[in-house]
């Protein structure tokens, strides 16, 4: 059975001036660097599997699987927590980290309004007029990479799953 992989945030559709979801997981270049890992994580359990060695090979750094590196962990849990979680992490900081298509801005409901904003919007009542600004003073710029991190646990396991299913279908 195949299994769609979802995982949504928040973003802004400039086109139609509201925030929606987007799911992360239908962004079609993560899901590449994903399928990739996925078959490095076969190659890496076949390899350990008949007793022999694998390296991980990463820009930043090798992470080693043998005999000795395994001793305190499974082969599957250093893979989860020094592979596909480092690389994830770096990935979507690429793709996803303080670019402003992504962002957003959380601010409190109701907003912080001055004496004259109230004043303001009372004018604004009276002539059917609509208010154009808000008080960011208590406010949040997020991007999907942050609202990612808040969850970052539940998603490295929800990801994680996908590692162990059969198969999965590409979500549009």
């Amino acid at each position: 059975m195949k299994k769609k992989l979802v995982w949504n945030v928040y973003v802004e559709d400039f086109n139609a001036r509201k925030i929606k979801t987007f799911n992360v997981l239908s962004y079609s270049v993560i899901l590449d660097k994903l399928e990739k890992l996925r078959k490095e994580y076969k190659k890496g359990l076949k390899l350990i599997s008949s007793g022999q060695d694998y390296v991980f090979k990463h820009w930043r750094k090798n992470v080693e699987f043998n005999e000795k590196t395994l001793r305190k962990t499974s082969f599957d849990i250093k893979f989860r927590d020094e592979v596909l979680a480092e690389q994830l992490k770096s990935d979507l900081m690429y793709y996803f980290w303080s670019k402003s298509e992504w962002e957003i801005i959380l601010t409190s409901w109701p907003p912080y309004l001055t004496s004259a904003q109230v004043e303001e919007l009372k004018n604004l009542k009276e002539a059917n007029k609509y208010r154009e600004s808000v008080n960011l003073e208590i406010a949040e710029k997020i991007d999907i990479y942050d609202q990612i991190m808040n969850n970052w646990e539940p998603f490295i396991l929800y990801i994680w799953t996908y590692f162990l299913e059969a198969d999965f279908k590409r979500v549009k």
